[in-house]
């Protein structure tokens, strides 16, 4: 995945960390790429295969249809990117898609984010500068687990205190969030606080994958400190960005308020993801098609 340039967040270590419950992920190795299971709404997904130095996309696309025709499962993918999408579209006589906008992610120019510079970011600059009156002195540092472990604690208490969303989905990601904040998996992530008066205020955990920098989580005690989102948010990039092009802040969850948001932040563009299952053309027809040459006539006995 620190390969991988599909700029999607589904492609990525901390995604499948945080949801590996939820859809159950299986992962193999093939012509250098890598392949990942997943299981959603009854049925099979796979993700576009994930090439490596030397990998061959076209070599593994032919292992995982063997696989399934050996399973005898539907070969389907999950959160197709739209390049990948046109190289299946080649690739297959037929396939069917569904677009699905709330996964869309949200992806900004990550040198927009370190500067807010120009009158697009006016009401950011704004938000930070009331942060930095409402908080003088606060800083933004990477955290380790054996450092900040009880520190981290107390903050989750307090975000708790203050959590007001309710539901299924708002209550899983914010278990997979706090969980693989504790996990401290300093290996594959870049995680951060922003720490005020010697209490974390704010945390931050991002992952690089190829030139974008994914944001997998960011957390903060917005009603006691107004403005902290966007100081995270841009601390975070200077700290992790190194020389990425693009900030990936994920899918707004269907959620409003975190849509419009994330909107404020001026994405570049929102990256689309696709559902895509693989048929023949026989899938497409209504009904019993009629055959017609000079002399004979094949046709439906009914």
């Amino acid at each position: 995945y620190s390969r991988c340039g599909y700029e999607i967040c589904e492609y990525s270590v901390g995604v499948k960390l945080m949801w590996h419950h939820a859809y159950r992920y299986a992962f193999a190795e093939a012509a250098g790429c890598l392949l990942c299971r997943a299981e959603a709404d009854g049925g099979v997904y796979f993700d576009f295969p994930v090439p490596g130095e030397h990998g061959d996309v076209e070599a593994a696309l032919d292992e995982l249809e063997s696989y399934c025709k050996e399973q005898e499962l539907p070969l389907r993918f999950s959160a197709v990117g739209r390049e990948q999408l046109a190289s299946l579209a080649g690739r297959y006589d037929g396939i069917r898609t569904r677009n699905r906008y709330l996964w869309r992610d949200y992806l900004y120019s990550a040198e927009e984010i370190r500067s807010f510079a120009g009158k697009k970011f006016a009401g950011q600059r704004n938000h930070i500068h009331r942060f930095e009156k409402l908080c003088p002195g606060a800083v933004f540092r990477e955290m380790t687990m054996e450092r900040d472990r009880a520190a981290l604690a107390r903050f989750v208490r307090r975000f708790d205190a203050a959590y007001t969303k309710q539901g299924r989905e708002a209550m899983a990601e914010r278990e997979a969030a706090f969980a693989a904040l504790r996990s401290g998996e300093s290996r594959y992530f870049r995680i951060g606080c922003m720490e005020y008066e010697g209490e974390i205020i704010g945390v931050s955990l991002a992952e690089r994958c190829g030139e974008t920098l994914i944001i997998h989580i960011e957390k903060a005690l917005a009603k006691e400190y107004s403005g902290v989102y966007p100081a995270l948010f841009q601390a975070a990039v200077r700290a992790f960005a190194g020389d990425c092009k693009w900030v990936n802040r994920e899918d707004d969850a269907a959620d409003p308020g975190l849509r419009t948001s994330k909107m404020q932040y001026q994405p570049v563009r929102l990256a689309e993801k696709y559902d895509v299952e693989v048929v023949n053309l026989f899938s497409f027809l209504t009904g019993l098609p009629t055959l017609r040459t000079e002399r004979l006539v094949l046709d439906g006995i009914f």
